[in-house]
C-alpha cells in the first residue's frame, strides 16, 4: 500500500482550501440588496428642467385669433431621456434638452392647440405647460413628423420640446404649433 507523502497532503490541502474558501466567504457575507431593473429617475434632473422653463427668458411666441399659428426652424441635440424629465408617467420618449425648442403664449381658449414637427430623423414632442404638466403621446409611433394635440388648451404658456430618438443625429426641421378656435 502506497502513502501520500505530508508534502502532498500540504498540496491537496491547499488546493481544497482555495475551491472552498470563496463559497465560505460568499455564504458568510452579508446580503447584498438587488439592483433597481430601472434607474430611479434624477430628480435633480427633473428640478432643472422645470427650473429652466420657469425662469425662461427667451422669445416667447403668442398664439391668438389674429395669428394662430406660429413655426421656427429648430434643432436639437437633447441628452436628457423624456421619460427622466416625467419620472415615467407618462413614459415620453426621445431625448431632450432643458431649454424648450418654443415657448408659446396661447392668449384665448381655443378647442384645440395643434404641435407638429416636420424634420428628418424621427423626433418626438413633449409638451409642459405653466402647472408643470408634462403632455406627450406615449404611444406614438417613431416618425419624423410627430404630432401632438392639446384638447381644450387653456390660455396659458406652453414649453415645446423637439426630442431626437438617435443620439447621433440632432433633430432638425420646422416646429409649428397652430390653436383652433
Amino acid at each position: 500500500m502506497k502513502t501520500i507523502s505530508p508534502l502532498a497532503w500540504n498540496r491537496i490541502a491547499a488546493v481544497v482550501a482555495a475551491l472552498l474558501l470563496p463559497a465560505l466567504l460568499t455564504a458568510c457575507s452579508p446580503a447584498q440588496p438587488a439592483e433597481p431593473a430601472t434607474p430611479t429617475p434624477n430628480t435633480s434632473d427633473v428640478e432643472r428642467f422645470l427650473e429652466t422653463f420657469r425662469s425662461f427668458g427667451g422669445e416667447v411666441l403668442t398664439i391668438d385669433a389674429a395669428n394662430p399659428t406660429v413655426s421656427a426652424e429648430v434643432s436639437t441635440v437633447g441628452t436628457m431621456a423624456a421619460a427622466t424629465v416625467t419620472q415615467g408617467n407618462p413614459p415620453c420618449a426621445g431625448f431632450v434638452e432643458t431649454m424648450p425648442s418654443m415657448v408659446v403664449k396661447l392668449e384665448s381658449a381655443a378647442t384645440a392647440l395643434e404641435v407638429s414637427f416636420a424634420g428628418a430623423t424621427n423626433s418626438t414632442l413633449v409638451i409642459l405647460n405653466e402647472q408643470e404638466q408634462i403632455l406627450c403621446d406615449e404611444n406614438a409611433p417613431l416618425t419624423s413628423t410627430p404630432t401632438f394635440t392639446v384638447s381644450d388648451p387653456a390660455p396659458q404658456l406652453y414649453a415645446i420640446y423637439v426630442g431626437r430618438t438617435n443620439m447621433q443625429q440632432p433633430a432638425s426641421g420646422t416646429l409649428t404649433v397652430t390653436a383652433q378656435p
